[in-house]
């Protein structure tokens, strides 16, 4: 499974009394998981499973069992329980056959059994599935399409709201739809790439970069230079070039507006 991973760039530049923040985020996804296992037992040439007599044992009625050579080669009584080293299947030794008995699922810090046949379906609505096929003897343990990050797990068809990336579920892992960002009520905001908000001094933006989804956000913030009152006529200075009171220009693929001295991003 691939972890999301979030990167996060920040950039703080001055531009003539403002202060810029440019932030960005982008992220990829993760996929599902499937193991399968197969009992250690002897076989005839019709591929049937058949018992092993090599290791018999008086049970306490006075009958002969059997017992099995698990997978590591260590002998195991009839009627015993056993795991292999990657503790993935529960497997019983059967009077000279292994048998898997049910798949363990790992989730969290906890581990359950689930018997042939079942499903469990977690509080958090992904399933977890043990099947085995009669004719091939094969086990299969497999966990339904989920996206997980910072912990927490996601069935297909969830929203996921992570570092300004809007994305989505879907059965191969994460698909990011858009950007957001949180209004001054706490509220999330959805942006389709392209797209750009203003609100207040803050523009908003959710591009696509080459396939990559980028959000970011510019924030100006006034610096004061000198404590004086600003009066209609007033100018502005950025880069040298002077700018009349109430003219607009663009730089920085921003749009400014001058207004009474002080410089404004309008888009």
């Amino acid at each position: 499974m691939l972890p999301l991973v979030v990167l996060f760039v920040a950039t703080l530049c001055e531009v003539f009394g403002k202060t810029a923040i440019v932030t960005e985020w982008i992220g990829t996804g993760v996929r599902s998981v499937r193991k399968e296992t197969v009992p250690n037992n002897l076989y005839n040439d019709k591929g049937e499973v058949t018992q092993d007599k090599t290791h018999p044992e008086k049970l306490p009625d006075g009958k002969t069992a059997y017992g099995c050579i698990d997978i590591v080669g260590k002998l195991r009584k009839h009627g015993e329980e056993y795991t292999r080293p990657n503790k993935n299947f529960k497997y019983a030794c059967k009077n000279g056959t292994e048998e898997v008995i049910a798949c363990i699922n790992h989730k969290g810090a906890n581990s359950s059994l689930i018997k042939i046949g079942e499903t469990l379906l977690a509080e958090d609505g992904i399933w977890y599935k043990c099947e085995q096929n009669a004719k091939t003897h094969v086990t299969t343990y497999t966990e339904g399409p989920r996206c997980s990050t910072n912990g927490k797990n996601y069935k297909v068809g969830d929203d996921i709201y992570s570092g300004f990336l809007h994305m989505k579920c879907e059965e191969n892992g994460f698909a990011i739809i858009g950007c957001y960002f949180v209004d001054k009520n706490n509220k999330k905001v959805d942006m389709k790439p392209g797209s750009s908000q203003q609100m207040n001094q803050t523009l908003y933006q959710c591009s696509n970069n080459q396939g990559s989804i980028v959000y970011t956000s510019t924030t100006a913030e006034v610096i004061p230079k000198r404590k004086r009152r600003r009066a209609p006529g007033d100018k502005c200075k950025k880069n040298g070039e002077i700018f009349e009171d109430g003219e607009e220009f663009r730089g920085n693929h921003l749009n400014y507006i001058c207004n009474q001295g002080l410089i404004s991003i309008t888009s």
